[in-house]
């Protein structure tokens, strides 16, 4: 039993198209669809609508590629006055759209229908974010096949704004914040995960940790593959009915005293060269799933700073997204007998995979200001196109001379039709420039 991708991720090594696995155009739609019922409620609060217009896939796309850019630079919680300064700021941030825009889309971000939620929060504490949630799940548990070692344990998502389902847990780094429970390969592969939604959730009247264990392991219930869980879920009962019902053993710490409690193990056995039982390297080995998915989200976190948990969820999935990508992705490369690029640079890649089509379409709007075509021109790797429209227009502005001085001009330079004005232009005879 060897962990391996499944489906449409067997052989792909393209990050752009493994992101798309998991935040698939499915996802993309729906949250440019609520958003744009978003956008149309806020627009009205502005007076400038130059970045209130709807949004659209490409753009959100971009969105994305921009906060996995933040990301894997760690600068996801710097300033987005510094990220967009016209000096000091990443030079990319502009290309791809206004710092207004960014942060009007950001306040928008929406994953559900409004006029509903209420309603469907009655009986679903996740329903803001339910939809993509359950989606993101899917993909995960379909595009990879564990192997024989799984993990169950806690992730905490920072996050300190208000929420009935906050949770406080003093051992975590951030302490405050969404709890996520998780069943991870042990190489750090999401292969499902819970949030916890407070004491009240609905568990079918089984104890919470029971219930856990059951709904993550659904996908692999029946294969003889073995669960290390930390105290919280170790119990002889929930052990006994694992393997019982599900074929499935569980290897578990009880209490501080460190005694293990397994039934996969037989007896009592000693490692050579070690004054510890196997059960405890076993329980060292395959325990820090979880952690190391937690640890490789950390590292290149695309988390900014928010006061709403729905979008604390989503930084979440697009973390666990790349995490499982670059875990395909190497799979894939290994089997290809290549060495992997870092996962930094995966990472640029990847951002830079999705905001490539909506710079593409942005460099065709005419009335884009020079210094931003040029740099877009230069991130894609082309030349500036020439506008056919100016080849029709007897005057228009200075492409040289800032927006500002507004200079009207009727010269045209041969080689690029733009307009240019006496200061920016020069004059050669037919002679020379033959």
């Amino acid at each position: 039993m060897r962990s391996r991708p499944a489906g449409a991720a067997r052989g792909v090594t393209n990050a752009e198209n493994l992101f798309s696995l998991f935040v698939n155009e499915t996802i993309i739609d729906a949250i440019v669809k609520y958003t744009n019922q978003e956008i149309l409620i806020q627009k009205v609060n502005y007076n400038d609508s130059t970045f209130t217009k709807e949004t659209t896939n490409k753009e959100v796309r971009a969105l994305l590629g921009l906060l996995i850019y933040f990301g894997a630079l760690n600068h996801n919680h710097t300033s987005t006055k510094v990220l967009w300064h016209e000096s000091r700021g990443l030079r990319i941030t502009r290309t791809v759209m206004p710092l207004a825009r960014f942060e009007f889309l950001i306040n928008t971000l929406r994953f559900d229908d409004k006029l509903t939620r209420d309603a469907r929060k009655e009986i679903d504490a996740l329903a803001p974010i339910r939809e993509v949630w359950d989606k993101f799940i899917e993909h995960c548990k379909e595009y990879y096949i564990p192997g024989p070692y799984c993990c169950i344990d806690e992730q905490l998502l920072a996050f300190r704004g208000n929420s009935r389902f906050r949770m406080y847990i003093p051992n975590k780094p951030a302490k405050y914040g969404l709890k996520l429970v998780m069943l991870c390969n042990s190489n750090g592969y999401l292969i499902n995960a819970i949030p916890y939604t407070g004491k009240k959730m609905n568990t079918g009247g089984q104890p919470q940790a029971a219930f856990f264990v059951e709904k993550l392991s659904e996908t692999i219930q029946g294969s003889n593959r073995n669960i290390t869980v930390d105290n919280w879920f170790s119990s002889v009962p929930l052990f006994n009915d694992m393997l019982s019902k599900y074929n499935l053993t569980m290897v578990g710490k009880k209490n501080k005293n460190v005694l293990l409690l397994s039934n996969m193990h037989q007896g009592y056995s000693m490692q050579q060269n070690s004054k510890l039982p196997e059960i405890i390297h076993f329980y060292n080995n395959t325990k820090g799933g979880v952690d190391l998915l937690d640890q490789m989200s950390a590292q290149y976190s695309c988390s900014r700073k928010t006061r709403r948990w729905p979008v604390c969820l989503f930084y979440g999935i697009l973390n666990s997204a790349c995490v499982n990508s670059y875990i395909i992705y190497k799979e894939n490369t290994f089997l290809n007998k290549q060495t992997p690029q870092p996962r930094v640079e995966f990472l640029f890649t990847l951002a830079e995979g999705l905001m490539k089509p909506w710079l593409e379409e942005r460099l065709q709007k005419p009335t884009l200001r020079r210094g931003i075509r040029l740099a877009i021109a230069e991130q894609l790797g082309i030349d500036e196109p020439r506008h056919a429209e100016n080849d029709n227009r007897r005057a228009g502005r200075c492409c040289i001379c800032p927006r500002s001085r507004d200079v009207k001009t009727t010269i045209k330079c041969i080689e690029c039709k733009m307009f240019v004005c006496k200061s920016h232009s020069l004059s050669i005879c037919a002679n020379c420039r033959e």
